[in-house]
C-alpha cells in the first residue's frame, strides 16, 4: 500500500475538520479556538474545500447614480431642499409645489 502524501494528510485533516465543524454548530471563530486552530487557516480549507459556500463578507455592494448636469434642486423659503428634479420626476414636483402654495 502506498504512503498518504503530504498533501493528502493536509486535505483529509482540514476535511474532517470542516466536516466536524459544520456538524457542531459553532461559528468558525468558536470551533477554531476549541480545536487550536489557525482561524486563517480554516476559512481558506473551508473555501477551498466548499466551493459552492458563497464568500462571507461584512460588505455589500453600493451602485451610486451618478449626478447628471440636468438635475434641479429647488430651494423652498422654509429651508426644504427638493434635489434630483430631473425630467423623468418633474410632473410630480410640479404637482407638489402646486399643493404647497
Amino acid at each position: 500500500m502506498m504512503a498518504e502524501t503530504d498533501q493528502a494528510t493536509r486535505n483529509r485533516h482540514w476535511r474532517e475538520h470542516v466536516q466536524s465543524w459544520q456538524a457542531s454548530g459553532l461559528t468558525q471563530i468558536a470551533y477554531c479556538q476549541r480545536h487550536a486552530l489557525a482561524y486563517h487557516q480554516f476559512g481558506y480549507w473551508s473555501r477551498k474545500l466548499n466551493p459552492r459556500q458563497p464568500p462571507v463578507s461584512g460588505f455589500t455592494r453600493v451602485q451610486q447614480r451618478p449626478a447628471t448636469s440636468q438635475d434641479l434642486t429647488v430651494l423652498l423659503p422654509n429651508g426644504i431642499e427638493l434635489r434630483g428634479i430631473s425630467d423623468v420626476n418633474l410632473s410630480v414636483v410640479s404637482r407638489l409645489l402646486q399643493q404647497l402654495a
